[in-house]
């Protein structure tokens, strides 16, 4: 009789960087081997078996093929889908967004969908709380730059910016002439 095999995975869909469970039963055959997707080692399989599959971060189709002991063969796939992660969203706003020399500024991020934060721009650079928050900058004396990139468990990032503009201001000159208005 002609060989027949089926394969399932569970679970399926997996997270983003998970791994499933792959589970197989033929009948009628004499050996199976692997290929396609990522099998943790493609090739030579018991007729019947369940391993775990790689690390999965897009959705990957699993092959298996079974044969009886005079070459006939059946094939079986399965395909695990992989559920992605939200993508990271960010805003930074600078309150006031204006200031005179010498002035500070208070600088607030507000992030979505990421774990971890960094960010540029005088008296900012480090890292940040995921989460949020709100710092004040120095004293500036020159409009400033600042920029916030954060980024989500799989590596994908956003980032936002603002620039606190510095007013200069004019000296003022009192200028008086002895004994006269002139």
């Amino acid at each position: 009789q002609p060989p027949t095999v089926q394969i399932t995975a569970n679970p399926n869909p997996v997270g983003y960087g998970a791994s499933t469970n792959l589970s197989w039963t033929s009948q009628n055959a004499t050996s199976c081997s692997t290929s396609g997707g990522p099998w943790v080692n493609p090739g030579a399989r018991s007729i019947n078996g369940t391993e775990p599959s790689a690390i999965l971060f897009t959705t990957q189709t699993f092959n298996i093929t079974c044969q009886n002991s005079i070459g006939q063969q059946a094939s079986a796939q399965v395909t695990v889908n992989v559920n992605q992660p939200n993508l990271p969203t960010v805003s930074l706003t600078a309150n006031p967004p204006t200031i005179n020399a010498g002035a500070t500024s208070a600088l607030t991020w507000t992030v979505a969908n990421a774990t971890s934060c960094t960010a540029t721009g005088n008296g900012f650079t480090d890292s940040k709380n995921p989460a949020g928050g709100t710092q004040d900058t120095p004293a500036l004396f020159q409009t400033t730059y600042y920029t916030i990139t954060c980024f989500n468990s799989a590596g994908a990032s956003a980032s936002a910016s603002v620039t606190v503009n510095v007013i200069q201001q004019a000296p003022t000159v009192d200028l008086k002439v002895n004994g006269s208005d002139t």
